[in-house]
């Protein structure tokens, strides 16, 4: 839900990237390539989940890039996805995580399922002794 930059100048070969971070409950029993194919955002965290747990929740980062392509006056955009379960990341990257979390304003943490699996998350990262406050 960031903004993508004003198009370029038709002859600057420019190019802007983002990071977005997107949680989603998967499936175990599923190939992981099929609990990765979401169409719909509402599909991120199954219809009906009451109770998520660690081993359920993964992290989506994105890499999101734009670039000008000034000879064929076009724009350029590709996405590169990485996934990560919570035992994946170092204490530093949980805390740099919360950071993120908690700097999205209300229409990016409703438009990503916060409220869905927040209290997963600052559990997870208690239970491993991670402080989140500074």
């Amino acid at each position: 839900m960031d903004k993508v930059p004003g198009r370029p100048h038709p002859h600057c070969n420019a190019e802007f990237e983002r990071l977005a971070y997107f949680f989603q409950v998967i499936d175990r029993s599923k190939r992981l390539g099929e609990a990765l194919f979401v169409v719909n955002p509402n599909d991120i965290i199954p219809e009906g989940k009451s109770h998520i747990t660690p081993e359920e929740l993964i992290i989506r980062r994105e890499r999101q890039t734009f670039r000008s392509l000034a000879t064929v006056d076009a724009l350029l955009f590709t996405v590169n996805t990485y996934v990560f379960f919570l035992d994946d990341l170092s204490d530093e990257e949980l805390v740099g995580l919360w950071q993120e979390i908690r700097g999205w304003d209300d229409v990016v943490a409703t438009y990503r399922q916060r409220e869905m699996w927040i209290g997963t998350f600052v559990e997870y990262c208690l239970g491993r002794g991670v402080s989140l406050h500074p």
